[in-house]
């Protein structure tokens, strides 16, 4: 009996150390933490959208091409017409959104992600003399909530939000200045 009293003792001794260390993790690392720290966010183009001054959305059958002059946009494809600022502007605020996650860094088949034939292809134009950035938008994945992506020049393949198309799958009358 007094066996069995001793190793209760020793049991409740060792859950007490435990319980103590867990504790202290707790206070040192978690708490300690700035709690408005927030994660960075890997983007995919790191540009400022106001330096901005071309977008070019080829999909399917359909491409749309806008230009910045001043302030103001207009779209140049597939008609000449004044374009909604904000509604174009929003098309760069996808890009805030970043990259979920490499998926292959050196891919053998860019056919399995839909990346062989893209299904939206999405230029930007920053400053006048600079080359377009674009990125190639291939088949969702299986969870449709995400879909591959890469840049172009970088084989690396990319998984990114599903809002990405969502916006650039918009049709013409959406940008048009009413």
């Amino acid at each position: 009996m007094a066996e069995l009293n001793k190793r209760k003792v020793v049991i409740k001794i060792l859950l007490t150390f435990m319980l103590v260390l867990l504790g202290s993790y707790v206070l040192y690392f978690e708490i300690g933490k700035d709690r408005n720290e927030t994660p960075a966010v890997e983007r995919i183009f790191d540009f400022d959208p106001e330096d901005v001054r071309g977008i070019v959305v080829k999909r399917q059958e359909v491409l749309l091409s806008f230009k910045k002059t001043s302030d103001q946009w207009a779209m140049v494809r597939p008609v000449e017409s004044k374009a909604n600022k904000k509604r174009v502007e929003g098309l760069l605020s996808v890009f805030n959104y970043g990259i979920v996650r490499k998926i292959d860094e050196r891919p053998s088949d860019y056919g399995q992600y839909g990346l062989d034939r893209p299904e939206i292809e999405f230029s930007v134009k920053v400053g006048d003399d600079n080359a377009p950035m674009t990125l190639f938008i291939g088949s969702d994945n299986p969870t449709k909530i995400s879909c591959y992506a890469r840049i172009k020049d970088d084989p690396v393949v990319l998984l990114i939000g599903g809002a990405y198309k969502t916006e650039l799958m918009r049709d013409l009358k959406f940008f048009q200045s009413s």
